[in-house]
């Protein structure tokens, strides 16, 4: 059985993970526009993330989540149509085109 220690010295909640997660800064990245590849702002906006939206919207149940890998290569395919001859690996870590449209269709 688990018991609440009163006064629990300091050097006790150092090692405590759930305290741990719960005060330490998590590395997050976020992303805006600026972070996309130069020259793509606008076309981003206009085009590629409405596609992804109307994309989404002829699944079957587009509340159903995908894998990343899945949802990285639909993207990949659509960056493709609308940046022909700008070169960008979508990616699931640490890209912006795959965190903001994610964000955008999430929001």
């Amino acid at each position: 059985m688990l018991e609440i220690i009163p006064n629990a010295p300091a050097a006790r909640l150092k090692t405590s993970t759930t305290i741990r997660t719960a005060t330490t800064a998590s590395a997050r990245v976020t992303f805006t526009n600026a972070d996309l590849p130069l020259g793509t702002q606008a076309l981003f906006r206009d085009v590629l993330t409405p596609m992804w939206r109307d994309y989404n919207g002829t699944l079957e149940n587009p509340w159903e989540a995908s894998t990343a890998e899945t949802t990285a290569y639909e993207l990949q395919v659509i960056w493709d149509l609308v940046f022909p001859k700008i070169e960008h690996v979508v990616a699931v870590h640490d890209d912006p085109v795959y965190t903001l449209v994610c964000l955008r269709f999430i929001a």
